[in-house]
C-alpha cells in the first residue's frame, strides 16, 4: 500500500516535470490535440484533456487552466452576460486563465 503511495508521487512528480519541459509533448501524451506552430508554458489541462483542442498559432501563457467537465460551468451559466468562447487560431492567452468546456 505504502509502495504503491509512492509510486503514485513519484509518476505524478515526473508527469509535472515532463509538463514543464516539453509542454506540447506531455499535452499530446495526456490526449489533447495540438495544432501546429503552438506555444504553451505551464498549462493545466484537467481531469479530461482528450476533450481539448488548440488549433494552429496559439499561444498559451502560464497557468491557463482548462477546465472540463467541471461544476463551475454550471455556475457559469447562472449568471448573466457571460459567452463561452471557442476561437481555434491565432490566439493568446494571458497569465492566470481559466477555460471552461
Amino acid at each position: 500500500m505504502i509502495f504503491m503511495k509512492i509510486l503514485h508521487n513519484v509518476k505524478m512528480l515526473f508527469l509535472r516535470i515532463y509538463s514543464i519541459i516539453a509542454p506540447i509533448s506531455y499535452a499530446k501524451y495526456v490526449g489533447a490535440s495540438i495544432g501546429c506552430d503552438c506555444i504553451l508554458e505551464s498549462v493545466h489541462f484537467g481531469s479530461e484533456p482528450w476533450l481539448i483542442e488548440i488549433g494552429n498559432h496559439v499561444e498559451i501563457t502560464s497557468n491557463v487552466y482548462f477546465i472540463t467537465h467541471d461544476e463551475v460551468l454550471g455556475h457559469l451559466e447562472m449568471k448573466k452576460n457571460i459567452k463561452i468562447l471557442f476561437v481555434m487560431e491565432k490566439l493568446l492567452l494571458g497569465v492566470y486563465n481559466k477555460l471552461c468546456k
